[in-house]
């Protein structure tokens, strides 16, 4: 027997090398799809309107989220009863979805008001949001009379 030592070649070292390369770009590829923004951004405005009731609780005021017809921001204000003429922007609890989802329900304006005690204001048409990606994926918001808000 010769003296040959024991290891890889450098052919071998090279081929395993390719593999893995190969193996690495196509997990890459795939990971990209699996980003939602509709969910993304779902779970963010609903965030923000959980935020908004904690506050109307904590300061006994009124808080309501609001997004104007055509807009893609949500503002957060406060005032002492939802029924108020004048209100203050809470700066910092302002929401923008993403540049790749819209909102397809409702097309006008949306509002939902919380009183001091977290409750829905004018609870009769419950708030409903469906956001939805450029790949068609869609999530609805819904908020509760009592002020519970679920991800659909």
């Amino acid at each position: 027997m010769g003296d040959r030592a024991n290891g890889f070649t450098l052919i071998e070292l090279l081929v395993v090398m390719a593999i893995v390369g190969i193996l690495v770009g196509i997990a890459a590829l795939n990971v990209g799809r699996l980003r939602q923004p509709a969910d993304e951004a779902a779970r963010a405005l609903n965030s923000t309107l959980g935020v908004a009731r904690a506050r109307a609780i904590s300061t006994t005021s009124a808080v309501k989220v609001e997004r104007l017809a055509s807009s893609k921001q949500y503002t957060v204000q406060t005032a002492a009863s939802c029924d108020a003429k004048t209100w203050t922007a809470l700066s910092g609890l302002t929401f923008t979805l993403p540049t790749d989802v819209s909102v397809s329900q409702p097309t006008s304006s949306w509002t939902a008001c919380f009183t001091s005690r977290g409750v829905l204001e004018g609870a009769a048409a419950l708030p409903t949001v469906t956001l939805t990606d450029q790949r068609a994926k869609s999530r609805t918001l819904t908020v509760y009379a009592g002020g519970a808000l679920e991800v659909k």
